[in-house]
């Protein structure tokens, strides 16, 4: 008997399991908090204004390729110091900068994360994005690509030996803009690899091109281009015997 769990293609397990573990911490300093407090008010009314105290003006920001937001203004706690009666107030006011402080709490799980994540599923390498090729499949996307298909076991042997290797933007749009021909044009990436799937949990998403010759994998993502190369043709391409 054998367990998998279906999780969709955008889930990451391990932002999720640092979301909760932020939301841990939280709950145990609320619960600390309510313990100590003489006057103990109802706990959903504790925990809602956690979370109004929560609400914030953020600075939004990129580090290391991780979104991240940084809280400025306490704008909750002021919303609930305009609201509550001085009483009151004096009652929640630790909640309320407990839900304001939360958001350095998630700021850093959110780093945490990033951290852990790039450990887990390196983004350098290939088979983070390429895990899974069972139901993997080619498709030519010019008309300058000579016809060819997908050997599954070829291709799999080829990618634990891929080198990094840098290609020039220029010479890519050179190629496949500006020069014409019967062919219309040339695309140095004609091939597309459909059917992929990335390391479970890593909530990657990317499209894989693969070089005319097919010794070159490109690998886009929304934050960075990765480009390799193979020793051998990853693909069976008509009319060429590489033997």
């Amino acid at each position: 008997m054998s367990f998998h769990l279906d999780l969709p293609l955008s889930y990451n397990v391990v932002k999720s399991l640092c979301t909760i573990l932020g939301w841990i911490i939280v709950i145990v300093l609320v619960s600390r908090q309510f313990l100590k407090q003489q006057e103990k008010p109802a706990y959903w009314r504790v925990m809602l204004v956690v979370l109004l105290g929560i609400f914030s003006f953020t600075i939004n920001f990129n580090l290391f390729h991780i979104s991240l937001k940084l809280s400025i203004l306490p704008l909750g706690v002021w919303v609930l110091y305009g609201m509550l009666r001085k009483k009151s107030w004096k009652t929640y006011r630790p909640f309320a900068w407990i839900g304001f402080g939360a958001n350095f709490i998630f700021l850093g799980t959110a780093l945490m994360s990033g951290v852990i994540d790039n450990w887990v599923y390196p983004k350098e390498d290939p088979s983070t994005y390429i895990a899974d090729i069972e139901h993997a499949s080619i498709v030519a996307i010019h008309p300058s690509a000579t016809p060819a298909f997908l050997n599954k076991e070829r291709f799999q042997n080829e990618l634990s030996d891929l080198k990094s290797a840098t290609i020039t933007g220029l010479e890519w749009h050179r190629e496949s803009v500006l020069e014409s021909g019967s062919y219309y044009r040339k695309e140095r990436f004609p091939y597309v690899l459909l059917g992929a799937l990335p390391r479970w949990g890593s909530g990657l998403d990317s499209v894989v091109y693969i070089q005319d010759d097919g010794r070159g994998l490109l690998i886009t993502t929304p934050n960075q281009n990765y480009y390799y190369l193979s020793k051998e043709p990853l693909i069976e391409m008509e009319g060429r015997n590489d033997e």
